[in-house]
């Protein structure tokens, strides 16, 4: 389960009450097995080149009362090795990020599609 950050947390309240208008657009992957934190400012260690530079996601869609989700396809030129991922807003700043339990390793054409989902509960 990813950890939505505490920035993450700001931008989803500056977002309800119009302060800022930067959309969480952004999707990033990286290398670091650092565990995650509501502290993360950004990846440990982000990936860039070979295909994996951060992009804007694919698909971005409301499914349900709560729930957000995001996909992108990341379409490799290269070696790239993934063991995190990340959400950002339109302005760099970290939403969400994940950290897979082992790196994954990828070669010049093979393609990662990436779906990430945020549900937002009320608290009991």
């Amino acid at each position: 389960m990813a950890t939505v950050t505490n920035k993450g947390l700001e931008i989803m309240a500056k977002q309800l009450n119009g302060v800022t208008t930067d959309p969480v657009t952004r999707m990033a992957t990286g290398t670091s097995s650092t565990a995650e934190s509501t502290a993360d400012t950004q990846l440990g260690n982000e990936n860039t080149g070979n295909g994996s530079d951060r992009a804007t996601c694919d698909a971005r869609s409301y499914e349900a009362t709560g729930v957000s989700k995001w996909v992108h396809q990341f379409d490799f030129t290269g070696s790239v090795t993934v063991r995190e991922i990340a959400l950002f807003d339109s302005a760099g700043n970290l939403f969400m990020r994940h950290v897979l339990a082992a790196d994954r390793a990828y070669s010049a054409g093979e393609s990662l599609e990436i779906t990430l989902t945020n549900t937002t509960q009320r608290s009991s």
